[in-house]
């Protein structure tokens, strides 16, 4: 009887410790449909890659809830979030835009414009990082939100190809 009690008390504690995985492979997850969306992209599939970008709006939405019912909260889980959020949410929209409609019409300047985009993006996700202030009231756009605005007004405006 007391060897089952220290198993289950083992096999608990081993759980335990692990408890930060789960919500890391939901931010990992996020980050996948990130680089997702940039590929897509790429290859000109701009449907797909704001519904990647939709996903990782979604995946992120659920890291933060997860770490939280699991108490696995961490330093490490907030940075990781940030660099998820910046290649989902800063990058993917950037890239996607850049190939949707400025790369025919202004190579270089749309590379620019972009990247003022990505940048933007990056300083607000810093700028949320370093602020210790009351976190349940927030100032300005979120990433997630501008991120929706853009891969919805791309995924809104580009006409389908017709299948031959």
């Amino acid at each position: 009887m007391r060897d089952r009690r220290l198993v289950r008390a083992a096999i608990k504690d081993r759980l335990y410790r692990r408890r930060f995985l789960l919500p890391n492979a939901v931010t990992l997850a996020n980050m996948f449909c990130g680089f997702l969306a940039c590929i897509y992209s790429a290859q000109g599939h701009f449907d797909k890659a704001a519904i990647a970008i939709g996903f990782a709006i979604l995946l992120d939405g659920l890291d933060g809830r997860v770490a939280r019912k699991l108490n696995a909260t961490s330093k490490f889980g907030v940075e990781f979030d940030s660099f998820s959020d910046l290649a989902s949410f800063g990058i993917a929209p950037a890239i996607m835009v850049y190939h949707w409609a400025l790369e025919p019409i202004a190579n270089d300047f749309g590379v620019f414009v972009c990247f003022i985009y990505a940048v933007c993006a990056a300083s607000r996700l810093a700028r949320f990082n370093i602020s210790v202030e009351n976190l349940k009231t927030f100032t300005g756009l979120p990433t997630p939100g501008a991120a929706a605005f853009v891969a919805s007004a791309v995924n809104f405006f580009t006409v389908p190809e017709a299948s031959v």
